[in-house]
């Protein structure tokens, strides 16, 4: 999505530059919404191994993400139309 949007306002094409900027706002409000910074980077680890880009593990003192919360974060990534 970065590089698209790298892309597209290097290219001058603002209404893809734009189309894409809101992509990654909802990209951001998926993992970090109602997250403290510890439970955001495991959201964004689900969403980056959903991507392809990783896995889902975490470090201490994070702790992964729940089955539920997991769950819900693809489902948002989905109705956000965000996907590999």
């Amino acid at each position: 999505i970065y590089r698209e949007l790298y892309e597209a306002a290097i290219a001058g094409d603002e209404a893809k530059a734009q189309e894409l900027q809101q992509k990654t706002n909802d990209l951001g409000t998926i993992y970090q919404k109602g997250r403290v910074l510890s439970q955001s980077l495991a959201a964004l680890k689900v969403i980056m191994n959903k991507l392809g880009l990783c896995g889902e593990a975490v470090l201490p003192p994070l702790i992964a993400t729940g089955a539920e919360e997991k769950a819900d974060i693809l489902e948002k990534l989905a109705k956000a139309g965000i996907s590999k």
